[in-house]
C-alpha cells in the first residue's frame, strides 16, 4: 500500500492489487514495459514484471481460468 492509504487492507483490496498486477503477465517483458512506459532497458523494472509473472502463476494456481476471468470482471471497477 502507498502512503496515500491511511486503513488496513482487506481481502478485496489486496486480490485487486494481485489480479492487476498479473493482468500484463503474458505479454513479453518489452510488449509489458512499452504499455506502461518503463524502459525495457531497466533491471527494476524487468524484476516488476518478473514479480508480475510470479503473482499470475500463483494466481493460477489457485484459480481455475474461470475464476480467474470471473474475478477480474469482479474487480473490472475496483
Amino acid at each position: 500500500m502507498g502512503p496515500a492509504h491511511t486503513g488496513e487492507p482487506d481481502l478485496c483490496d489486496a486480490l485487486g492489487c494481485l489480479l492487476r498486477d498479473a493482468e500484463g503477465a503474458g505479454e513479453s517483458f518489452r510488449t509489458w514495459c512499452a504499455d506502461l512506459g518503463f524502459s525495457d532497458d531497466s533491471i527494476k523494472a524487468r524484476n516488476m514484471w518478473r514479480a508480475c509473472s510470479r503473482t499470475a502463476a500463483a494466481l493460477s494456481r489457485l484459480f481455475t481460468s474461470a475464476e480467474l476471468e470471473g474475478l477480474r470482471e469482479l474487480f473490472a471497477d475496483f
